[in-house]
C-alpha cells in the first residue's frame, strides 16, 4: 500500500469518528442556481441513515432558508445571519439574538443613504430593502424572483422603501442583527467612500459573504459563536464536528470546528485556513468529499 493510500485510511478512520454536519449555504451546500442539487441531498440522506446529524449555518436570515429547512429539515437549530440569530423551527423561536444599538444602526444607516448605498437590514422577522426610488437593482430583482417562486410557507417577509420612507426614531427602533450592502448594484467609488466611513464605528466589523456584497455585523457575532452556542445549549460536540463553506465569513468555524472542508472555487485566504479541500459547489463539491470519505 503506498503512502498516499496510507493517508486517506488514516484520515477516513478519523472522519469517522464525527457526528455533525455543518453547511454554508450560499456558495456551499447551494449551486449557483440556488439549489442543492439531487447528488448532494442523496449523500446527507444516506449520512442521516448512518446517524449523522445535519447543521445549517448561513449569512441568510432563518426566514430567508426555510426552502432548504423543510427540504433537509437539519437536526439542530438554524444559524442565521452569520451567529446573530439562531432559530428554532421544531418551536418556531428565536433563541439567540445579537442586535446593533439604537445610535448604531442610525449611524450606518445615514451613512448608507449618503453614499447611495444600496442595501438590506435584517430584524429577528423581516427583511428591508433600499434604495433610491425605481432604481433598478439586480439583487432586489433575484428576491423578487425568488419569493415570486417560494410556497406560501418559504415566503419572504420583505418590504422594499425609498430611503426618504425612514425617518430617525422609526429606523432606531428597529431591532436589527445584520447589514447587507450591495456591492454589485451600488457605485464602485461611493462604496469605497462609505465602507471607509463605516470601518471608524466601534464594536462593529464588516465581512465578506459573497463576492457581490459586504456583511455589516455586530461584534462578537460570527458563525463560530453560533456553533459555540450551539455546544453550550444543545449538547453539540465540536470534537466530533465538520463544517463546510466558501467564504471569509466562514472562518470562525473553521476555527471552532474539529475539521473544515473549503469548497474548490473558494478564495486562497479560505481554503489555507482549512483541514480539507473539495471541488467547486457548481460541481457537487460535497457530495464528492462525502463519497471520498464516507463510502
Amino acid at each position: 500500500m503506498d503512502k498516499k493510500n496510507k493517508n486517506v485510511i488514516s484520515q477516513k478512520q478519523e472522519l469517522n469518528k464525527i457526528k455533525n454536519f455543518v453547511f454554508d449555504l450560499d456558495g456551499t451546500l447551494l449551486t449557483s442556481e440556488h439549489e442543492i442539487s439531487p447528488k448532494t441531498v442523496a449523500k446527507i440522506t444516506e449520512l442521516r441513515s448512518k446517524q449523522k446529524k445535519i447543521i445549517f449555518c448561513s449569512g441568510r436570515p432563518w426566514y430567508f432558508i426555510k426552502k432548504y429547512y423543510f427540504q433537509l429539515k437539519p437536526d439542530f437549530p438554524v444559524i442565521s445571519c452569520n451567529g446573530s440569530l439562531i432559530y428554532d423551527f421544531k418551536k418556531n423561536l428565536v433563541i439567540f439574538r445579537k442586535s446593533f444599538e439604537p445610535n448604531q444602526v442610525q449611524n450606518i444607516f445615514n451613512i448608507l443613504v449618503k453614499y447611495s448605498i444600496i442595501f438590506l437590514i435584517y430584524t429577528t422577522t423581516n427583511m428591508l430593502a433600499f434604495s433610491e426610488k425605481n432604481k433598478n437593482c439586480s439583487w432586489f430583482s433575484y428576491l423578487k424572483e425568488q419569493n415570486d417562486n417560494f410556497s406560501e410557507i418559504e415566503k419572504l417577509p420583505l418590504n422594499f422603501y425609498d430611503y426618504l420612507d425612514f425617518n430617525q426614531k422609526k429606523i432606531a427602533n428597529l431591532e436589527v442583527v445584520k447589514f447587507l450592502l450591495i456591492k454589485r448594484d451600488s457605485d464602485p467609488e461611493l462604496f469605497q467612500k462609505a465602507i471607509s466611513e463605516l470601518e471608524k464605528i466601534e464594536n462593529i466589523y464588516l465581512v465578506q459573504s459573497q463576492s457581490a456584497v459586504i456583511d455589516i455585523m455586530i461584534s462578537g457575532s460570527n458563525k463560530g459563536e453560533g456553533l459555540k452556542f450551539l455546544a453550550q445549549n444543545y449538547q453539540l460536540d465540536l470534537e466530533k464536528t465538520l463544517v463546510f463553506g466558501d467564504a471569509t465569513n466562514d472562518l470562525p468555524m473553521f476555527a471552532t470546528a474539529k475539521f473544515s472542508v473549503a469548497m474548490g472555487q473558494s478564495a486562497q485566504n479560505v481554503q489555507k485556513k482549512a483541514t480539507f479541500i473539495t471541488k467547486p459547489n457548481d460541481q457537487d463539491g460535497i457530495a464528492y468529499f462525502l463519497e471520498k470519505y464516507y463510502e
